[in-house]
């Protein structure tokens, strides 16, 4: 195969992931997916070697991406503000306005 093209598909993955990483659902479900993965980690670890320091690390390291995720969450809520602040210098209808509160609220 052509070296370019292979180059020319990762930047497209690159760009594809990227996409999904500038919203906040999207970096969202990242964590979560890192999130369960460590508490599986945790989980295993505990039961086989309570007492090791490995286990201690993935514990501490479970803590750092629960509070992260809070953080990220906290962004979705700015998300909805400016989407909705948005709306409302683009609209007086108040069934427009009201429509696009219900569905900022349902993210």
């Amino acid at each position: 195969t052509d070296p370019m093209s292979t180059v020319h598909q990762i930047y497209l993955e690159l760009e594809r992931i990227s996409t999904v990483l500038a919203s906040t659902g999207g970096r969202d479900k990242v964590m979560r997916f890192i999130d369960y993965g460590t508490r599986a980690t945790s989980y295993y670890l505990t039961t086989a070697a309570p007492n090791d320091s490995k286990t201690k690390t993935v514990k501490n390291l479970e803590a750092h991406l629960i509070q992260s995720r809070k953080l990220f969450r906290l962004g979705k809520f700015i998300e909805f503000i400016v989407a909705f602040v948005k709306v409302l210098k683009s609209s007086r209808d108040p069934l427009t306005i009201l429509l696009a509160f219900g569905k900022n609220l349902g993210y």
